[in-house]
């Protein structure tokens, strides 16, 4: 009975460890990095272990700002994820970027102008 019992119990950790995993990687409501092509750029925030109290009714604001030169004319793109939502600016005017419906999937910006 005790092998019985030790075995439903490592099968019901094992699934609850594949639905968060699941989670993580699939839900749109789960803000969990996933990897992707480009480099991340995260919202700065110290590592604590503590709950952290935050407003719901004003969200998070940054602007990350990157410098790029282009060498020879030609298609450039953007590839961008965001959590909730974002801007994109180029040479200070702003580039309409159509996300997919989960954010963890890439939006394609052309941005050549």
């Amino acid at each position: 009975m005790a092998k019985l019992q030790i075995a439903v119990f490592s099968a019901l950790v094992a699934f609850g460890l594949v639905g968060i995993v699941l989670s993580c990687l699939l839900s749109r409501q789960v803000p969990f990095v996933t990897s992707g092509p480009g480099q991340w750029i995260m919202y700065p925030t110290e590592i604590a272990l503590e709950a952290r109290v935050c407003d719901l009714d004003e969200p998070l604001r940054t602007t990350f700002t990157r410098r790029l030169v282009i060498g020879k004319p030609g298609r450039v793109s953007v590839h961008l994820r965001a959590f909730r939502e974002a801007v994109l600016y180029v040479n200070e005017k702003q580039v309409k970027a159509n996300f997919p419906p989960n954010w963890k999937r890439t939006a394609v910006v052309n941005i050549s102008g």
